[in-house]
C-alpha cells in the first residue's frame, strides 16, 4: 500500500557464516519451519485477492494519524493500521461491509454493517498484538 515491493527474506546467517555451515535460508534452499515469512505473505496475497486491488488508489487523506489507506471510493477501503492502533476514518457516504484482517495468521473478523456519513472512528481491534487491515466494501 505504500508503494513497497517484497522480493524474498527470512535470515540466511544461521550457522558460522563460513563454507561449509553458511546458515539456512530460502534464498539458498536451506529454509526450515522457524521460516514463517513466505505463510505470511500467501495471507497478504489472500487479502489483497478479496477486492479489485488495481482499481483503489492511494487516499491516506482518507484516515488519520499516518496510517495508510487504499481506496476506489465508494467501492472500496482498505486500511492498514500498525500495531492495531484507533484511527478515525472517512469512507464514502452509504452502507458499508466492514470485516478486520489478521496478516499474522489470515484471519478475517467481520464488523455489523456501518452507514458511512462523515467520518468514524474504528473500534479496537480484536487484539492489539500486531498491525491490522481493515477493509470497507460497498453492500
Amino acid at each position: 500500500m505504500a508503494g513497497g515491493y517484497q522480493t524474498n527474506g527470512e535470515t540466511a546467517r544461521r550457522g558460522s557464516n563460513v563454507w561449509p555451515d553458511t546458515g539456512g535460508g530460502w534464498n539458498n534452499g536451506r529454509g526450515d519451519s522457524s521460516m514463517i515469512m513466505l505463510r505470511g505473505n500467501a495471507h497478504v496475497v489472500d487479502f489483497f485477492e478479496s477486492f479489485d486491488w488495481w482499481k483503489a488508489r492511494p487516499h491516506d487523506e482518507l484516515v488519520d494519524q499516518g496510517d495508510m489507506c487504499l481506496a476506489e471510493p465508494g467501492k472500496v477501503c482498505a486500511l492498514y493500521l500498525p500495531m492495531g492502533r484507533k484511527a478515525t476514518v472517512r469512507p464514502a457516504p452509504g452502507v458499508l461491509r466492514a470485516e478486520w484482517f489478521n496478516p499474522r495468521d489470515g484471519r478475517i473478523t467481520p464488523l455489523a454493517n456501518l452507514r458511512s456519513a462523515g467520518s468514524w472512528t474504528l473500534p479496537e481491534p480484536p487484539d492489539r498484538g500486531g498491525d491490522w487491515a481493515l477493509l470497507f466494501t460497498s453492500n
